[in-house]
């Protein structure tokens, strides 16, 4: 029966994730787009983004009841055991949840309220955004493996998070508007994300070297052990998308002269899209079923 409540863990998480980097993405979304287009086109983003921030937050509630179920070894009745349920709620995986539904109810609120203001200017729903996403990303270094550590190392860990939630949100915005837009309104796009990128992702690769250094003694641990085979199985998902970054940059966007050119763009956008879902679910099985 533990399997089960293992799966439903990553489940949970993988929503959780996939519903953070759609708000980080869609905050960023405004900066991406630039001032050649008008609300509308955030807008259309945002309406998305909703629908998958609450697809996040069931993943927190289902992350949360599989814990307790996990907790309370009475099957899958322990997962609204009232009791069981109170004593979950009263540690740090309590604190982590009711910090990740704030902060996606917050990311609602936000979304929606920007939706339908009259305020022309798009920039204010970035100040606002940064905050709820940090409250998110902190949420992450509430429990885990990194939690016991000092402060210096959970701020690394919410630079990671934050770089890897605006990073991989925004490849579904490239691909929305890929395919909605012409290719020298998508060029100008896509030549923009990637001077803005050049500084995240170095923060990325920085903190990821350096948590990766505190949670192994050794190199031998790193292959020898099933958390590190699986991280070696994550970082090769990263550098493909990388690998498919560096392609867009050099290779397609400079080609970005008519529709078959954007369909390229669109199709390998997709493929990025792909890989990604795929470190989201190994992330969340690192940090649920296994250790260092």
């Amino acid at each position: 029966m533990s399997y089960i409540f293992d799966i439903l863990q990553v489940a949970g998480k993988t929503l959780f994730y996939i519903g953070f980097s759609a708000f980080a993405g869609a905050v960023y979304a405004p900066l991406l787009i630039g001032s050649g287009t008008n609300k509308k086109d955030v807008q259309q983003i945002l309406i998305v983004a909703e629908k998958v921030i609450l697809t996040g937050l069931l993943g927190v509630l289902l992350w949360f009841f599989a814990k307790t179920g996990a907790m309370a070894a009475m099957g899958l009745a322990g997962m609204i055991d009232p009791l069981m349920l109170n004593i979950m709620w009263s540690t740090a995986v309590g604190d982590a949840a009711l910090m990740r539904v704030l902060g996606l109810l917050g990311a609602l609120v936000l979304s929606m309220t920007y939706r339908h203001t009259t305020v022309t200017t798009q920039y204010w729903l970035i100040p606002a955004g940064v905050t709820l996403i940090m409250l998110l990303a902190a949420s992450i270094v509430r429990i885990g493996h990194i939690s016991d550590l000092p402060f210096g190392y959970q701020a690394v860990l919410v630079a990671h998070v934050i770089g890897v939630a605006w990073w991989l949100g925004s490849v579904p915005v490239l691909w929305r508007l890929a395919t909605r837009n012409d290719s020298g309104h998508v060029k100008q796009i896509m030549q923009r994300f990637a001077k803005h990128a050049a500084m995240p992702v170095g923060v990325i690769v920085l903190s990821g070297a350096t948590m990766a250094y505190t949670l192994f003694n050794s190199f031998d641990a790193v292959y020898q052990t099933r958390y590190g085979q699986l991280l070696l199985l994550k970082l090769a998902l990263v550098g493909c998308i990388l690998l498919i970054a560096a392609h867009h940059k050099w290779f397609l966007v400079p080609e970005l002269k008519a529709s078959l050119s954007r369909t390229r763009l669109t199709r390998s956008i997709g493929f990025e899209m792909l890989f990604m879902t795929a470190v989201f679910i190994i992330t969340a099985a690192l940090t649920t079923v296994l250790s260092p």
